[in-house]
Order: structure tokens, then C-alpha cells, then sequence
């Protein structure tokens, strides 16, 4: 439904539906990466590769913005929209430390308490960081 919805908003672009860690990434192709709380249904290991692959992605110079439920868990059960999910995430420290191993500078980290508008939604908290690939060396 979303991919219909942005179809809709934006005619001209093109979107699609895809596990991200399937998906064939060029390096350097993207000005910019979005990851707004996709890696919560992953494994640990699973984020860190699916990061460190988005950061290849990037331009140098390029920018990720991700956003994350930061809770030190593993396999937790959880409820989103009403809906039973597993959840995995990092500590904010956690979260950070993986977006710089994986080869950026973060530039922007802010966290805030969010409740979602379910009637049976608790509140949250949220993590942004806003990072950039390192420019290339001059030669």
C-alpha cells in the first residue's frame, strides 16, 4: 500500500517493494539514504551488514539519515500498529557506534519520547542520526 500511496504523490519517480538486504547496491550511486526504522525486524548482524552496505552506497560525501527504536534488545516481542512484531536494536550509544564503524561521521543525534496515535500505544523512544560519508582523499 505504501509503494501505491508514494506512486500516487510522486508520478514520476519509481518505487518498489524489496528486502533491502537483497537488493544490489552500486557503490557511490545514492546522494542519500533513508532508514527509518526498517532495521528493528533484523538481527543484529543483519543491521551492521545492511548499514555498512548503505554506507557503500553512498556518495562520498553523501548523507544517511536513519531513525531507530533504541532499546537494548534482542528478538523482544513487541506490538506495532496493534500487530505482534519481534524487535532487535542497539542502545543509542549502540546505534551510533554502529553508524560510525560503518564509515560515517555523524554530524546530528537527537532523541526524543514519541507516542504513537493507537489506542493502545505506550510511549517510546526515538532515535535520529543524521551521518556522512567521508569525502575522498585529494590526490
Amino acid at each position: 500500500v505504501m509503494v501505491e500511496l508514494a506512486a500516487r504523490q510522486v508520478p514520476g519517480a519509481v518505487f518498489r517493494r524489496a528486502d533491502i538486504r537483497d537488493v544490489a547496491l552500486e557503490e557511490g550511486s545514492f546522494d542519500a539514504v533513508c532508514v527509518y526504522f526498517s532495521l528493528l525486524q533484523m538481527d543484529r548482524a543483519d543491521q551492521a551488514a545492511v548499514v555498512r552496505r548503505l554506507v557503500r552506497a553512498l556518495r562520498p560525501g553523501g548523507h544517511l539519515a536513519l531513525a531507530t527504536v533504541p532499546l537494548e534488545v534482542q528478538d523482544a516481542e513487541g506490538v506495532f500498529m496493534g500487530q505482534p512484531v519481534r524487535v532487535t536494536s542497539f542502545s543509542p550509544d549502540g546505534v551510533t557506534a554502529l553508524v560510525r564503524e560503518a564509515g560515517l561521521e555523524v554530524l546530528a543525534r537527537e532523541q526524543v519520547l514519541f507516542t504513537p496515535a493507537h489506542p493502545d500505544a505506550a510511549p517510546e523512544p526515538h532515535l535520529f542520526v543524521h551521518g556522512r560519508r567521508a569525502t575522498a582523499a585529494a590526490g
